[in-house]
């Protein structure tokens, strides 16, 4: 992980392994199938580090997920 000094994120594109770990709460991740290829691979990324969350590649959706594809998916995931 490359961060400037005196700051903790990372400007290379890197995921802070470390600071994801820390989260302690439930956590969706999401992204959508047609987004850049690094950003699903930072999705990718986030889930496997968050093992037992939940995470979702989004149908048709890029960057700019719309909200009538991912509210049913945020319902879900504040129902469990």
């Amino acid at each position: 992980m490359h961060a400037p000094e005196g700051t903790k994120y990372p400007v290379d594109g890197s995921v802070p392994a470390e600071m994801i770990r820390s989260i302690r709460v439930p956590v969706l991740v999401a992204g959508g199938e047609k987004s850049p290829p690094g950003l699903q691979s930072a999705v990718r990324e986030v889930a496997r580090i968050l093992t037992g969350n939940g995470s979702e590649i989004l149908k048709g959706q890029t960057h700019n997920v719309s909200a009538k594809v991912l509210a049913p998916v945020l319902i879900e995931f504040f129902k469990n």
